[in-house]
């Protein structure tokens, strides 16, 4: 039920601590890892369940008994005793069972944190990535246009083409070399970043791999989404823990009208000439006739019927979310796909063309940059959807509760 949760223990006791400076290559599952191992926002979360353990300690306990003693001066009479307060009606173990279901409100909790947690560090992550990406295709385009400037230039001083071409082409390669500075930022802001998440300082040359396409078969559909959503999901989850614990608190409130027994018993002195010596035994009880819990038990019982309620909204929420989701996930595929396998190809194709028209002396340099401009542009456009649908993934297992294979 906590899978999430036992893989973080796993990590933070099994010592699984990467060395991210260490690393040529790093992946998202083992930035994963190292997050779970450093980052500290988790550990805090992560130390709240040893405090839930120790209150069920705390609510399991027995009370101690009382020392007393009672002497009366005019009886000539001392009495030394133990007083006990026993508790009827099972309330110790019914409070040990709340404080249970509080623990299991808190793994809960630690699930949805680290499922969001997550979401983040895969945004960060992909940022990253594709920042790099950009840098790429602008360290790319920095040394297409020197060739192409070089080229413009030998056309010119023998005539070919007027100088203002040339400064054309002057004028392009000094905006890319804008936007590689501009691109470099980025790169720099997106390391910072991933550090921050993942509590480490990464090597300034580790290469990151691309982030995972998490195909979902073709078998599984939308209502199967939904139906692992129903039992996945957190929210789903705290809600039925809170039935739980609401449906607890409403037995402990009815067996609060049951009275505990306070027991005394010792050895009882005549202090004077008599000298007698005896037992005595007292016995005290609360009789329940105002104090009947009412106003707790009704509370209990509003309670209950507001669970069902948001409940049954929640479910409804969630259809609606995992269909949203699914289908920009289908949508985002089939356009990454489109982009792969035609549009980038045929914009490559038609701007290697008018690039090597232009230097056959075939076209002018315009359209050679223009069509080396819808290249760019085409290059930008996949890039930014490719970061695009890491989000969509995030928001599809954000759906369903759960991690895609």
């Amino acid at each position: 039920m906590y899978q999430i949760f036992i893989v973080l223990l796993f990590c933070l006791f099994n010592n699984l601590y990467v060395q991210a400076k260490a690393l040529q290559e790093l992946s998202f599952d083992q930035a994963m890892e190292i997050a779970l191992e450093n980052n500290p926002e988790l550990r805090a979360v992560s130390l709240r369940l040893d405090i839930n353990k120790a209150q069920i300690k705390t609510a399991r306990a027995r009370p101690d008994p009382v020392l007393f003693s009672d002497s009366g001066i005019a009886e000539n009479t001392y009495r030394v005793g133990l007083s006990y307060n026993f508790e009827m009606g099972g309330k110790r173990k019914k409070r040990g069972a709340i404080s249970e279901t509080n623990l299991e409100q808190a793994e809960i909790s630690l699930e949805e944190k680290l499922l969001n947690f997550r979401a983040g560090l895969r945004n960060a992550y992909a940022a990253r990535f594709y920042s790099k990406e950009k840098l790429k295709l602008r360290e790319e385009l920095k040394t297409s246009y020197e060739e192409l400037y070089e080229v413009s230039k030998r056309r010119e001083s023998v005539g070919d083409i007027a100088m203002i071409d040339v400064l054309q082409v002057e004028t392009v390669k000094l905006a890319n070399e804008n936007q590689y500075t501009k691109s470099l930022s980025m790169v720099k802001k997106a390391d910072a970043n991933l550090e921050y998440l993942l509590n480490t300082e990464l090597d300034e040359d580790i290469d990151l791999q691309a982030p995972g396409d998490y195909l979902i078969p073709k078998d599984i559909n939308q209502e199967e989404l939904f139906r692992s959503a129903l039992e996945d999901r957190p929210e789903l989850k705290a809600n039925q823990a809170a039935q739980k614990l609401t449906e607890q608190e409403l037995d402990l409130a009815k067996t609060k009208r049951i009275p505990n027994l306070n027991l005394s018993a010792g050895p009882d002195f005549v202090t004077g000439s008599s000298g007698q010596q005896s037992v005595f035994v007292m016995a005290q009880i609360n009789l329940p006739i105002f104090n009947l819990r009412k106003g707790e038990i009704e509370a209990a019982e509003a309670k209950q019927e507001q669970l069902l309620s948001e409940k049954e909204a929640q479910a409804n929420k969630i259809k609606l979310e995992v269909k949203q989701d699914y289908l920009s996930y289908l949508s985002q595929k089939e356009i990454l796909s489109n982009y792969d396998n035609k549009l980038i190809p045929t914009v490559k194709e038609y701007a290697e063309k008018r690039l090597r028209s232009f230097e056959l002396g075939k076209s002018p340099i315009w359209i050679a940059l223009d069509a080396q401009s819808q290249y760019i542009k085409t290059r930008l456009e996949y890039i930014d959807l490719s970061l695009e649908y890491q989000s969509i993934i995030n928001s599809l297992e954000r759906s369903i509760g759960a991690q895609l294979p």
